[in-house]
């Protein structure tokens, strides 16, 4: 009988040297994931360093121009809400904004907006203003596919455009025809000339889009 006690005794301390051994594993598991992390950041490389550094470097350089522009956007809406009107002269337009445009440069003041212009009717374009302005890349007249405008644009002639005594480009303008009308909508397109040797962002057009309150008939065939 003393043996019988005995021998179950020495199973319970077994079980509980089972269960502190178990405990202290449990509380030791979350020091040495700490340990093999810290390890691991130590057996880093200095070119390794180097590259994450970089990397982040370049993630926070390429966040904040979106910080920026969508700050600037929101004065310049701010701004045109409590009746501001853009109205640039036609040499600062192409100088400055539109030359910005094409060379990615930094522009403190600019409501212009991106837009595929002739792939929609100008009514889809037009807001509360009399006059908007947009940047497009489109051309008129252009077969897109999925794009049905159901008009055709009418070409006026190229004049150019001087600022601070020398040519910075060119104007057209383009009116917009439906059914066999000349609608009120026109489109002054502007066009740098020259153009810069390098254009960092591609190609790129003013367009002033205006509603000048006529209606005039044109045949398009005989």
């Amino acid at each position: 009988m003393a043996k019988k006690s005995e021998k179950n005794e020495n199973r319970r301390e077994s079980l509980r040297k089972v269960k502190e051994c178990l405990k202290k594993k449990a509380k030791e598991a979350p020091k040495q994931k700490a340990k093999e992390a810290k390890k691991a950041n130590v057996e880093l490389t200095d070119a390794q360093k180097l590259a994450l550094i970089e990397e982040t470097r370049k993630r926070d350089y390429e966040l904040i121009p979106k910080i920026e522009r969508a700050r600037k956007d929101r004065i310049v809406d701010t701004f045109l809400n409590i009746g501001y009107v853009f109205s640039p002269e036609e040499g600062k337009l192409l100088d400055y904004h539109l030359r910005n445009k094409i060379m990615d440069e930094p522009m403190d003041y600019c409501p212009i907006k991106e837009v595929n212009v002739y792939a929609n009717h100008p009514q889809a374009l037009t807001g509360k203003s009399k006059v908007w302005y947009f940047f497009t890349r489109s051309r008129p007249n252009e077969i897109q596919p999925g794009i049905d405008v159901q008009g055709h644009w009418i070409f006026g002639e190229k004049n150019d455009i001087f600022y601070q005594d020398k040519k910075v480009g060119v104007k057209q303008v383009v009116e917009y025809c439906e059914a066999g009308h000349k609608s009120e909508y026109k489109i002054i397109e502007y066009q740098l000339d020259p153009a810069p040797d390098y254009m960092k962002t591609g190609l790129w057009f003013v367009c002033k889009l205006y509603n000048d309150g006529s209606c005039v008939d044109v045949h398009s065939g005989p």
